[in-house]
């Protein structure tokens, strides 16, 4: 999967590399394509995240099916990390 998808680690050096405010992960345990369980995936990148030292508030696991207006967001107590 190499080729085609970021693993957790470098999906948050991507994010740091990018200079972007918000951090939403897409499709994880969506399809049974990536080499680590939807569970793991997780635990790897709230684990890459905190190893940056990156706020929490700017990360926004959502669960499957939710969905997340952008004007919501500003709001950080809103939405928490679900893993």
């Amino acid at each position: 999967m190499k080729h085609v998808h970021m693993t957790p680690e470098e999906s948050v050096r991507a994010y740091k590399d990018l200079g972007a405010t918000y951090f939403i992960p897409m499709h994880y345990g969506a399809f049974a394509l990536a080499d680590e369980t939807p569970q793991e995936a997780l635990e790897r990148l709230t684990t890459a995240w905190e190893s940056h030292q990156l706020p929490p508030k700017y990360l926004h696991v959502l669960l499957h099916g939710q969905t997340l207006c952008y004007n919501e967001i500003k709001d950080h107590t809103k939405f928490a990390l679900h893993v």
